[in-house]
């Protein structure tokens, strides 16, 4: 402060004795007078105004920033999940055939079907003595295309393409023939709805539960329609001993 003062009193003299103009007076006092006011601190914000809680609450948005950056990398990586599970690395569904039939197994496999209209039949020793007819096979040759069960009377046992089951048993349908074949399962006497098995290729096999006590006849789709070829004769099966 002092050293300001003895300047404007050497500049006053200067200007007394005609060294400098008054222009030239201001100019310098004006100048002097600056080099106090520039080197004085900034003021802080007024309390109440915007830039004061703005500049005050500073921690808290710092707070709130963190808080709703880890919500949405949480969300993302959700979304991310998501769409690999569906779209990368989909689980495999199993697929059975609308009808009940159950699905197609090659004929050399001795595995069991999976589940169709009932449970499906695990494959394990019985005990006591086994019913009759509860897992049985109907293996389709040429010769049975060619030479089909026909109906005669009271399903004589000795016809050709014939085979007894029980109700609720495993019958194992082999396709044995030289062609692939389409065959659905129709109920002679009953109303129960015919049963579409899945189309059998060579050395292919499908397994068929019947429902209840009856007539069963496998059919061969024909190009002018079904031809039925082979008897299911399913009987009453007493329990195991």
């Amino acid at each position: 402060m002092t050293d300001r003062i003895e300047a404007l009193e050497r500049l006053a003299r200067l200007k007394t004795e005609g060294v400098l103009t008054d222009a030239e007076f201001e100019q310098q006092k004006q100048f002097l007078l600056g080099q106090g006011t520039s080197s004085a601190p900034s003021a802080e914000p007024a309390v109440g105004t915007f830039a004061y809680g703005w500049q005050k609450s500073r921690g808290i948005r710092r707070v709130f920033y963190w808080f709703f950056g880890l919500q949405a990398l949480a969300i993302a990586l959700m979304v991310v999940y998501f769409l690999l599970r569906v779209f990368v690395f989909p689980e495999p569904r199993p697929t059975t055939d609308a009808t009940g039939a159950n699905a197609i197994a090659p004929a050399e496999d001795n595995a069991t079907a999976p589940e169709g209209e009932t449970k499906a039949i695990e494959t394990a020793p019985v005990v006591g003595e086994a019913q009759p007819y509860f897992q049985v096979e109907a293996t389709i040759t040429d010769a049975s295309l060619q030479n089909p069960w026909n109906l005669d009377g009271d399903f004589p046992e000795d016809a050709p393409n014939r085979q007894d089951a029980c109700p609720l048993g495993q019958v194992s349908i082999v396709n044995r023939s030289s062609q692939a074949l389409s065959l659905d399962i129709m109920e002679i006497y009953g109303d129960s709805p015919n049963v579409t098995l899945p189309k059998l290729e060579q050395g292919m096999m499908a397994t068929y539960q019947p429902p209840h006590v009856g007539q069963f006849l496998i059919r061969h789709l024909q190009p002018d329609g079904f031809s039925g070829f082979y008897l299911l004769n399913v009987v009453n099966c007493p329990p195991n001993d």
